[in-house]
């Protein structure tokens, strides 16, 4: 079985299509938005995995934050949240991955 990947001559891709350069151009410009497209969709899924998923928070404790940031926080959560997401879920969610993102540093600067 033979598992040898042809690579894509792009010069006879053109040649065989009869494009033109603007054409040819045109193309290019379609594949790499879509794949950039791809992308972002990627990335809003994981922020969206790790920020937006309603947490399961069973003792509270009040947290202030100034309106100006509750509002921003909360029209991120109504735009791109999943049902029952919510501001201090979303706050939730950003401490924890903080927190453990930085935890081994956490515990270096409390002995300094």
């Amino acid at each position: 079985m033979n598992t040898t990947k042809k690579e894509f001559d792009i010069s006879k891709y053109i040649e065989q299509a009869n494009l033109s350069p603007k054409q040819v151009s045109e193309r290019i410009q379609k594949i790499a938005a879509k794949k950039a497209t791809s992308k972002e969709q990627i990335a809003l899924q994981k922020y969206q995995e790790m920020f937006l998923i309603p947490p399961k928070i069973t003792d509270r404790k009040t947290v202030y934050l100034s309106c100006e940031t509750r509002d921003k926080i909360d029209k991120i959560v109504r735009k791109l949240g999943m049902r029952g997401a919510s501001v201090s879920g979303f706050i939730e969610n950003m401490a924890k991955n903080h927190l453990k993102q930085y935890e081994s540093k956490l515990s270096q600067w409390k002995k300094l």
